[in-house]
């Protein structure tokens, strides 16, 4: 009896600890997807901001917040900016390869400086939204 008790013991121990493993990957996970993203959203805002300001200008602050306008910019941009397009799809796919290649030295850059970069991400972005003005 006491054999059965202890192995049930046990075995919560070990699924508990897994429970802090599994909560702390995802943690992890989580916070590296969001850096690398803010690095991603601020990079294309910027960019963006810079090429199509009044685009940008009447997304953000006109009353062309909705779906209509961004699939017109979207459209224009396929339409007038190709080779644009064609460069951003191959520089993002070799950032990805190069991400997966270097995936220890990436993800321990980002695990160091998520939080400066999701700031840096922040200020960036506020800025390259304002340069219109």
């Amino acid at each position: 009896m006491n054999v059965g008790n202890t192995d049930l013991t046990e075995t919560s121990a070990r699924d508990e600890g897994t429970g802090r493993t599994i909560a702390s990957s995802v943690w992890v996970f989580t916070k590296r997807a969001v850096a690398l993203a803010a690095v991603a959203v601020t990079v294309y805002v910027t960019v963006g901001c810079v090429l199509f300001g009044w685009w940008w200008y009447e997304f953000l602050w006109g009353d062309n917040f909705n779906l209509h306008y961004v699939a017109e910019g979207l459209k224009y941009l396929l339409d007038e900016y190709f080779r644009i397009v064609i460069i951003i799809v191959v520089a993002v796919s070799g950032a990805f390869v190069l991400g997966y290649l270097f995936k220890s030295r990436l993800f321990r850059f980002v695990d160091k400086v998520a939080r400066p970069i999701l700031f840096a991400s922040a200020v960036l972005v506020s800025y390259g939204g304002t340069s219109y003005l």
